[in-house]
Formats: C-alpha cells, sequence, structure tokens
C-alpha cells in the first residue's frame, strides 16, 4: 500500500509557491513605488521560505523507511526535527507583509490600492500566528510515536494518542486515501490514524512491530530496553515465524 499516491512525497507544492515568489520579485524590482516594491519585496520573501519549507519537509518522508531516536529509553518513532523548524519559519515568515505595510503606511510610501496590498498582508499575519500558536499548543503533546511497556502515546496533528496496552484493541494497516497506521481503541471507539509525516517513519513498516507487541504483552519489557533492541526481536519472530501483513 502506497503512503504517497505516486510513491513519494509531492514537491510541486512547494515549486507553484517558489514560481509565485519569482512573480513578486519580478514586481519588486520592476515598479517604481517604493511602498509596493517593499510589500512586494517581502510577499516574494514569505513565498521562498513557504516553498522551500514545503520541498524540505516532502524530502524529510521517504517511504519504506522507520526512523527512531536511538537516545530514548522506549521505541519512540521520531519525526525529522526538520519538519517542526520549517513549521516554524512558515509562520514567523508569514509575518513579514505585513511588517512591510506597516512601514509602508507610517511612512506615507507611494503604494498601490487593492485588498491584496492593504488587506492582505494582515491575513496573512494572523495566518502566520495561527500557525505559531498551534505549533506550541501542541507542544504539550510528545513529538512522533513512543511505544513503552505502558502503552502508546505521543503524535502531534489533529489527533494525540495516550493508550494503555489493554485499552487498545487492534492495530491495522488503513488506507485513506494512502498508507497510515490505524489504532482501534478498546470500547467501540473511533480508530485514530496516523500518517507517516507526524512519526517520520512508514506506516506499512510501523504496523507489524505496534501489532506484535499488543499481541505478546510478555515481550513489552523490551520496549524499556530502546527502539533498536524492540525492532531487532521483531524482525527475528518475522524470520523464525513470518506473520500476515496487511
Amino acid at each position: 500500500m502506497p503512503v504517497f499516491p505516486r510513491g513519494r512525497a509531492p514537491r510541486w507544492p512547494g515549486a507553484v509557491v517558489l514560481a509565485a515568489a519569482a512573480l513578486m520579485a519580478f514586481i519588486a524590482v520592476a515598479d517604481d513605488r517604493l511602498g509596493l516594491r517593499l510589500v512586494m519585496a517581502a510577499y516574494a520573501v514569505t513565498l521562498v521560505c513557504i516553498g522551500v519549507c514545503l520541498m524540505v519537509m516532502a524530502g524529510s518522508l521517504v517511504p519504506r523507511t522507520v526512523r527512531i531516536d536511538t537516545d530514548a529509553a522506549s521505541l519512540h518513532f521520531a519525526p525529522s526535527a526538520r519538519a517542526t523548524v520549517t513549521s516554524v519559519v512558515m509562520g514567523v515568515s508569514m509575518l513579514l507583509p505585513a511588517i512591510a505595510q506597516i512601514i509602508a503606511v507610517r511612512q506615507s510610501l507611494p503604494t498601490m490600492q487593492g485588498i491584496f496590498i492593504t488587506g492582505g498582508p494582515y491575513v496573512l499575519a494572523v495566518l502566520g500566528v495561527a500557525v505559531v500558536g498551534a505549533l506550541l499548543w501542541r507542544l504539550r503533546t510528545p513529538a512522533g510515536l513512543e511505544l513503552s511497556p505502558e502503552g502508546l502515546r505521543g503524535i502531534r496533528g489533529s489527533a494525540a494518542v495516550d493508550l494503555p496496552w489493554d485499552s487498545l484493541a487492534a492495530v491495522q494497516l488503513a488506507s485513506a486515501p494512502t498508507a497510515r497506521l490505524s489504532l482501534i481503541p478498546s470500547g467501540g471507539a473511533r480508530p485514530i490514524l496516523v500518517p507517516m509525516a507526524p512519526m517520520g517513519s512508514d506506516p506499512c513498516l510501523v504496523v507489524p512491530i505496534v501489532r506484535y507487541y499488543l499481541d505478546h504483552p510478555e515481550e513489552r519489557a523490551l520496549l524499556a530496553g530502546g527502539g533498536e533492541a524492540a525492532i531487532r526481536r521483531v524482525q527475528d519472530a518475522e524470520q523464525t515465524a513470518p506473520r500476515s501483513r496487511d
């Protein structure tokens, strides 16, 4: 089951944003109104930051890869630090056009009327503040997915995971429309779907690992010995008694 529709993280959104940045930069250079040039240059810088960050984020998601924190005392599927850094950079860069617009207004610099110039920067700034605020709010949740002898916790995104093993009924590989780790709580609660990005690992490879420790409670003590040993135990078990995969 593919992690992405075409087998890899799409880079075209970043390329489209960079093309838009080139247009803004051209206007900033070609126009003779200083206020307009200042705002267009700020737009260009913002779009370059967003475009580069999108491409970096796409490059950090590699299918058929398991990324773990080798310094953790448990099995911790950890996303690349670049994902968090790039999100912060995008959010902060969205403030630049509003700053440029404020300077242009205060200095009475010649500019152009229109919602894109007079209102757009402030809308973008509000969005940037929302992005940074959401990132700060999510710091309450550990990044990635951590498996310990007690249960599963972590993941930043639309849902947080905090499940004791006794509260986890099943683990499946779901398609929605790409591969996702599906954690099904006991008692008929709604499944928690985890894509690759929040845990930095291919769900197709994570599912059998989580399922192994769900099905073998006697082995969960290994999870306190670090991720490498825990994964190696699953690999050894698969070699001696191959298990069916979704």
